[in-house]
């Protein structure tokens, strides 16, 4: 597979999830700084160590009785870096009734230009899992700081490298409702450093993912087991990586396939794990 058609499948949010028409990412009337309005979302800005980062931060339109808090997502992306993906993820998120960043982990204006840079910069990643840590928290820190946050109502859903991202924020002691990955990384470079018991978690894998073989997919859940975390692991038979992607197309052989069924069973899986984790959208 080509390095552009890659990006282009990995990055399109309006390829995913049937979106025909581009929507706007113009700023929208907020009620605060750095807080989303009701609309398509808008970007937000935040630092670490005198770093900037770049998220995109989305939140569902006022409804007449809602509570002024809601739960909360945090979307980690992949290791192309934060784009239109995502961002249709969050607004898809939003329109279910939660607050949702899209975090940018890099930092601002920092995107991979080909297939080596971004290999090379998600291999720099998981080998320095503090900074790797450190970036997610800054936008996990962001997001709960929101008015219209509940902070206790937080959940991490991780794509690939973000799926690592996730778990790291969880791991370093971010208070999370739930951790989520669908195609991720699955790895814990610290055995040592584990989840806190009673974690709710949800793992959604292909296992035709070359990203995650078996033998990684059941170190992992040893590594749950150990935690004592309160997780769901889910396979999907002949299923590889991208499986949500559409435009990922359909060779299962080159590692990277979209796979209708396991896109709308993912996605009810997710809603309803939200819902369980992190009450109160609606």
């Amino acid at each position: 597979m080509s390095t552009n058609r890659l990006r282009r499948f990995i990055s399109s949010g309006l390829v995913a999830f049937g979106a025909l028409l581009p929507v706007a990412e113009r700023p929208a009337a907020a009620d605060g700084p750095g807080q989303a309005a009701a609309g398509p979302g808008q970007a937000v800005t935040y630092a670490r160590g005198g770093r900037s980062f770049e998220g995109f931060l989305v939140a569902p339109p006022p409804a007449p009785g809602a509570a002024k808090k809601r739960p909360a997502v945090i979307i980690a992306h992949d290791f192309l870096g934060l784009g239109d993906y995502q961002k249709e993820v969050a607004r898809k998120l939003a329109r279910e009734g939660y607050v949702v960043l899209a975090a940018d982990y890099y930092g601002k204006g920092v995107r991979p230009k080909g297939m080596d840079e971004a290999s090379a910069m998600a291999k720099s990643y998981r080998q320095s899992v503090p900074e790797l840590r450190a970036n997610i928290r800054a936008a996990y820190e962001f997001l709960a700081a929101q008015p219209n946050v509940d902070a206790t109502k937080i959940v991490a859903l991780g794509y690939s490298l973000g799926g690592l991202a996730a778990f790291e924020l969880a791991r370093g002691g971010a208070e999370l409702a739930g951790v989520v990955t669908l195609w991720g990384i699955l790895e814990n470079k610290n055995p040592a450093d584990l989840l806190k018991p009673g974690t709710r978690v949800l793992v959604v894998q292909g296992t035709a993912d070359p990203f995650a073989p078996a033998a990684a997919v059941s170190a992992f859940e040893a590594d749950l087991q150990r935690s004592k975390a309160d997780y769901q692991l889910v396979k999907y038979a002949g299923v590889a990586h991208t499986f949500t992607v559409p435009a990922a197309g359909t060779n299962v052989g080159s590692g990277y396939a979209y796979d209708a069924k396991a896109d709308r069973r993912s996605w009810q899986l997710l809603l309803g794990f939200l819902r369980e984790v992190a009450p109160g959208a609606g």
